[in-house]
């Protein structure tokens, strides 16, 4: 509850919070002023009040430092989403007979003899196989285009 009610007033806060040099202790005092707005907010306010914000409550810390990372690392958040449902979409494409595993950089050798020796016929049956990442399918996705177009030039 608390992070939602935050995230949604607290914009200009939040751009402030985006660098790594601040962190949400620094910003309590001004949040607090804009959390006392906020009646669904009380039990927060009644913890920092009840310790003058000297000693945090832990369950108090916990869900600051929950807001802060969601807005620290919001932007690559969203990426990894995005790239998971590039992922998802592309599951059923299929990976040519052609295509050699040695050729991706970035691939350890034990998942080149793996997907070499199972050969799967398309990313997501890649996906599936154990120790194959997201990052190792997605690897996998550049290199086909790019022998794909390797083989056309």
């Amino acid at each position: 509850m608390l992070r939602c009610c935050i995230l949604k007033r607290v914009s200009a806060l939040g751009s402030c919070l985006k660098r790594p040099e601040v962190t949400i202790e620094q910003l309590l005092p001004a949040l607090v002023e804009r959390m006392r707005a906020l009646p669904e907010l009380a039990p927060w306010i009644a913890a920092l009040d009840a310790v003058e914000h000297a000693r945090i409550p832990a369950w108090v810390r916990n869900e600051l430092k929950t807001v802060e990372t969601g807005i620290k690392f919001a932007g690559y958040l969203a990426q990894q989403q995005r790239t998971m449902a590039k992922l998802r979409s592309d599951e059923g494409r299929a990976i040519p007979e052609w295509f050699d595993y040695r050729g991706c950089s970035g691939l350890s050798r034990e998942m080149v003899e793996r997907l070499e020796r199972v050969r799967p016929g398309t990313l997501g049956q890649a996906s599936r196989m154990a120790g194959v990442t997201p990052a190792a399918v997605g690897l996998i996705q550049t290199f086909m285009e790019i022998q794909a177009r390797g083989r056309t030039a």
